[in-house]
């Protein structure tokens, strides 16, 4: 018998962070469970769900920091979103 070496098949995780690297997504973000998450520490809640979808990485204005404590954002669009309407 001849010795096959065989490649560990990659995760949920690294499939996903490939494909978002390689179509120019910068993370994940779900409306229905009011999170999101980045490119390099995907899935922190290790319970991705189905509504997760890609989007593009803002760094919120200070206001917004200093308020609700997150320095930067996953959203929908690569244009620069409307601060007011977004929902935190």
């Amino acid at each position: 018998m001849s010795e096959q070496t065989t490649q560990e098949a990659p995760t949920v995780r690294e499939i996903v962070e490939e494909w978002l690297k390689r179509d120019g997504y910068d993370g994940l973000y779900s409306r229905d469970a009011c999170c999101s998450c980045f490119a390099g520490d995907l899935m922190p809640c290790l319970d991705p769900c189905g509504a997760c979808r890609p989007g593009y990485a803002h760094k919120c204005p200070a206001s917004i920091s200093a308020e609700y404590g997150a320095e930067r954002i996953i959203t929908s669009s690569p244009a620069e979103p409307d601060w007011e309407q977004v929902e935190f």
